[in-house]
């Protein structure tokens, strides 16, 4: 699996470019890695028969696309879009302690 933002989706106005409002678009970045990992792990967890393996992988890519959105607009919601500086500091710490658990960065 490969996880990727389409370019188009994920954007900010050149006078709005600094580190701050990066650090916030990588982390919608790091919310879908985040949620494909969790897919990863569920999948690799089941034991299917041939006959139920596609309707199967499926559902649970149906369940963490609907987790994406989830929490891609409660992040947005929290943190402002990435202007409230103390909720994007907890979410910028939430995020990187999930993928570390997951195994996925350090």
């Amino acid at each position: 699996m490969k996880t990727f933002v389409v370019r188009s989706s994920s954007w900010i106005a050149d006078h709005a470019r600094t580190p701050y409002t990066l650090n916030h678009e990588q982390r919608h970045f790091d919310v879908v890695k985040l949620v494909v990992e969790r897919f990863k792990q569920r999948i690799r967890q089941d034991t299917l028969s041939v006959d139920y393996y596609a309707g199967h992988l499926q559902h649970q890519y149906l369940k963490s696309y609907q987790e994406m959105n989830r929490l891609q607009e409660q992040y947005d919601g929290e943190t402002g879009n990435g202007t409230n500086d103390a909720a994007q500091t907890r979410w910028n710490e939430r995020i990187t302690k999930e993928l570390q658990a997951l195994g996925v960065v350090q």
